[in-house]
């Protein structure tokens, strides 16, 4: 999911060289792009932020500290996971450098154009597929509804046409990207595309967008600690999500912007979370996904469902899986 961030990119890849710089120095600043960039200079929604990730950093090299030094040794703490803790720090600073490279060469890319004259009319859509937990909530990787995970850049860069340093709030969703950038470069948006056209929203011509964006997740995947399907939207205020069969989390991010507050099981709350079961309930529809789309098989784990050849649907991969002998947990 993404909030339509309609600033004109060049002031966030402009500065490239001096996001990296703070990567270099051990600092969070250049990684919010990937986690929930929702403005023109590649900082959080929420300029008022702790740096969460860096306080993420130092919990793990104090906690690390302690039980080498003996201060914790009376706790159960193995060999196997203190490897697992220096494991942790060492895929923080791996995301920091992977951040860091790709300031620099988008930068390049940037630079590029501006010396081949193709500059102004060129469009840009900078995002990603997904965020990272990176430790908060407890949780790591990725599939999940909470912002660091569902909340992606959304950023549009067209000089010839795209106002500049302009930012706004509108639900912009995978989904959303062909038709836009079709009707940014004034192509007919085939019908049966399901994404919303928000090119006008990119023009500054309107703000009025989508209700709600679906989140789905339709297989469990053990390694991002996701073991049952799921479901979700996103409304202009809300983030709900929920298994087939119970309610998971329910956050007002108006009032619980770091979402620290899960309302789904609050009896105050039944009436809000009734109507966005209808609400999600509808999207599902309208996306034509449905709960029988689930598999409870562990398909993507050990790439199994992308390792051996292109399969269209899951059920394909288990027939497939079937025939050639391989068990599939």
């Amino acid at each position: 999911m993404h909030r339509f961030s309609l600033a004109v990119a060049f002031a966030l890849f402009a500065s490239a060289p001096a996001l990296a710089a703070d990567a270099r120095a051990g600092r969070a600043k250049a990684a919010t792009i990937c986690q929930g960039c929702h403005g023109m200079d590649g900082l959080s929604k929420h300029p008022e932020a702790p740096n969460i990730a860096g306080q993420i950093e130092n919990y793990l090299a104090k906690t690390l500290h302690q039980y080498r030094s003996g201060e914790r040794q009376n706790e159960m703490m193995t060999i196997a996971a203190k490897e697992l803790m220096d494991a942790e720090i060492e895929n923080l600073a791996a995301y920091y450098a992977a951040i860091t490279a790709i300031d620099d060469q988008v930068g390049r890319l940037l630079q590029t154009l501006k010396d081949t004259g193709q500059d102004e009319n060129t469009i840009i859509l900078f995002t990603s597929d997904h965020g990272d937990m990176l430790g908060s909530h407890g949780m790591r990787r990725k599939r999940k509804p909470h912002e660091e995970s569902a909340g992606v850049p959304g950023i549009l860069r067209w000089p010839a046409r795209i106002p500049q340093g302009r930012a706004v709030d509108t639900l912009f969703s995978h989904v959303d990207m062909p038709a836009t950038l079709l009707g940014l470069a004034g192509l007919p948006v085939p019908r049966h595309m399901q994404g919303a056209d928000l090119s006008r929203v990119a023009l500054g011509q309107t703000t009025a967008g989508p209700e709600a964006v679906l989140l789905q997740i339709l297989v469990p995947f053990r390694p991002d600690q996701i073991t049952t399907p799921w479901r979700g939207i996103v409304t202009e205020r809300h983030t709900y999500a929920r298994y087939e069969n119970a309610p998971w989390v329910l956050f007002d991010n108006q009032r619980d912007p770091w979402q620290m507050t899960n309302l789904a099981t609050d009896p105050a709350h039944g009436e809000l979370r009734a109507g966005l079961d209808a609400k999600l309930t509808a999207l599902m529809a309208a996306k034509r996904d449905a709960w029988s789309f689930n598999r409870h098989q562990f398909v993507e784990e050990d790439a199994r469902l992308y390792g051996s050849k292109t399969f269209h649907t899951v059920d394909e991969y288990l027939a497939w899986a079937d025939a050639n002998g391989q068990r599939v947990p």
